[in-house]
């Protein structure tokens, strides 16, 4: 664990969850680490790579702590939105030029296949069907987390219904 690495994802972490932001720059990050431009870099080449940081070593550990099948995970990730609205929305609108879309989807799939299904019952068609889940999330994170998480929980419950009778 590098040290120097973990206070950055914490000041990352900590100005994403106090206040929506419509930027966030790596100059800001140097400017309030106290650190130089080329100690930021040394840890991560873009702020990309900060963004992807954050959500795989401090958020998605929160989502997928214990849960062994695929629904409580997903049921984990709705939670952890509205527990965390302002950083998640922070992520959604700060990462909107980065190919987040295929990312997302591309995690999903990864649970699928190791949480729920084997990988001798997904199909060809699974990354279509994942967007599907991916469309629920992104309809809500554009309605700024407006909807109940109840909603969201019972649509996507509906999407796994509808899945699991193609896969």
């Amino acid at each position: 664990m590098n040290l120097t690495r973990e206070y950055l994802l914490d000041i990352v972490e900590k100005e994403l969850s106090d206040n929506l932001r419509d930027k966030f720059t790596i100059t800001e990050l140097v400017n309030i680490s106290d650190l130089s431009r080329s100690t930021v870099y040394y840890h991560f080449e873009s702020l990309e790579e900060v963004y992807k940081s954050l959500f795989n070593e401090r958020i998605l550990p929160n989502i997928i702590v214990k849960n062994l099948s695929l629904r409580p995970i997903v049921e984990g990730l709705i939670d952890y939105i509205v527990n965390n609205k302002k950083i998640c929305l922070n992520m959604y609108r700060l990462t909107s030029d980065m190919n987040r879309r295929d990312y997302i989807i591309s995690l999903v799939n990864q649970a699928f296949y190791k949480y729920e299904l084997g990988e001798d019952k997904i199909n060809s068609h699974r990354r279509y069907l994942m967007g599907g889940f991916v469309f629920i999330l992104y309809s809500w994170f554009e309605d700024n987390l407006s909807t109940d998480s109840a909603d969201i929980k019972k649509q996507v419950h509906s999407f796994f219904e509808m899945l699991s009778e193609y896969i």
